[in-house]
């Protein structure tokens, strides 16, 4: 949440990113034992802590690749209305993609899971969510809003850079 765009993420040093890592970490970690203390504690809470610095880590790396990006959105929830009916959506990530001409913008729906877009196609598709945020995406943010990419967000530990290159072999992520 503190870095807001691709610049923020390059310009920190290494000591400064693995700081804003370890406060974020611990935030969230914090967060958990308020509502249930008994959780993530002894060995465990510090098992958790090491795999959650490593995922932030790898995700971090592969987002200082990606071409010059603006964060614009994070957990919008938004009510969106396709042919009368209203869906209740929760947006992960919205960015404004930098330096394309006429403006461009990125969905990012984040899953710990299984992510395929080949679940968009068929008569019932399933899990939905870009597809649908990306149709109502325009609709919030001016009517010459275009969504350039698609993308699923599969941060794991020491696997982010490979689905990543995954998905662009694939043609999946997209800055054009």
């Amino acid at each position: 949440r503190e870095l807001k765009s691709s610049d923020a993420l390059k310009k920190l040093s290494e000591r400064d990113l693995e700081a804003l890592i370890h406060i974020a970490v611990d935030t969230a970690l914090n967060s958990v034992r308020w509502r249930r203390p008994e959780a993530l504690s002894g060995k465990l809470g510090t098992l958790e802590r090491e795999r959650l610095i490593g995922i932030a880590k790898a995700w971090l790396l592969v987002e200082r690749e990606r071409p010059e990006f603006e964060v614009v959105a994070l957990e919008q929830k938004e009510a969106l209305q396709f042919g009368g009916l209203t869906v209740n959506a929760k947006l992960d990530r919205m960015d404004r993609i930098l330096n394309v001409e006429g403006g461009a913008w990125a969905v990012i729906d984040y899953k710990t899971g299984r992510a395929s877009a080949g679940d968009w196609l068929g008569p019932r598709p399933n899990e939905p969510q870009l597809p649908l945020y990306a149709a109502g995406a325009g609709r919030g943010l001016g009517s010459d809003t275009r969504v350039a990419a698609l993308a699923f967000a599969l941060p794991r530990a020491g696997r982010s850079e490979e689905h990543t290159s995954e998905l662009q072999s694939r043609g999946l992520i997209s800055y054009a």
